[in-house]
Order: C-alpha cells, then sequence, then structure tokens
C-alpha cells in the first residue's frame, strides 16, 4: 500500500496523473488511488485464485477424511511445498516421503516421523493429525 499514494479526483484528473482508480481494501472498503488499469484485474484475478484454491483444499480436506489422502499431502498442498524439496528439507528420500503421502503409508508413520513433520511444518502433531 505504500508504494500506491491516495489521491483525490480533481488532483488526478488537474495534473494528468495516472488513472484515478478505487482499490478494495482488505476491510472490505474501497479507497481511490492513482494507477494503471491493470491493477484492478490483478486483484480479481488474485481473488479468482484464491477462491479456487480455498475449493480445492476443501476437496483435499474431504479425499483425507475419507481415507484418500493423508494429512501429509493436505499441508504440503496447503503451504504450497514441492514434495521434492520438502523430502530434501527433512532429510527423508523422495519415495520415502511418496509413500507417507498415500494414506496406508502414513499410518505406519512413527511417533518420531510425525514429530519432525510436524516441527517442519511449525504445528503440533495433534494439530497435524487433525487438521485444524
Amino acid at each position: 500500500m505504500d508504494k500506491y499514494k491516495l489521491y483525490d479526483q480533481e488532483r488526478i484528473q488537474a495534473e494528468n496523473l495516472m488513472e484515478g482508480l478505487y482499490r478494495h481494501e482488505p476491510d472490505g472498503s474501497y479507497t481511490l488511488h492513482a494507477g494503471y488499469d491493470y491493477l484492478p484485474q490483478d486483484d480479481l484475478m488474485c481473488h479468482e485464485f484464491w477462491k479456487r484454491w480455498r475449493e480445492k483444499m476443501n476437496g483435499i480436506r474431504k479425499k483425507v477424511n475419507t481415507g484418500e489422502l493423508s494429512p501429509l499431502y493436505y499441508y504440503q498442498e496447503k503451504n504450497f511445498l514441492d514434495a521434492r524439496s520438502f523430502a530434501k528439507f527433512l532429510g527423508v528420500s523422495y519415495w520415502q516421503y511418496r509413500r507417507h503421502v498415500k494414506p496406508k503409508g502414513f499410518a505406519q508413520l512413527k511417533q518420531e516421523m510425525l514429530r519432525q513433520y510436524a516441527n517442519a511444518l511449525e504445528i503440533s502433531v495433534d494439530d497435524f493429525l487433525t487438521m485444524k
């Protein structure tokens, strides 16, 4: 927000500055900014992206609850983690990590490995298992 100065409509028109645009603020209000016409489209694209992401996450949550996927996959997607990079960060091989993403492999994880995943995700083991 600091790179966009607030202007009134008359000043924008009088000084022939950038186009006056109303931007949607996080609190739901609209404020007048000087900007370019692509900025509101960016807001709409971001809104559409997050809408689709939430729908995707709800679908993944349902699959975890029905036993089709493991909570590890949910957190991988939720945190935009690359499977190979995350496995390398944890010090496990990629094939082990892929096995843990599946419900059968996840069910066989020992408490220490669950703790390692939870610590890497910066959540408690209980939250990890219940997807809070």
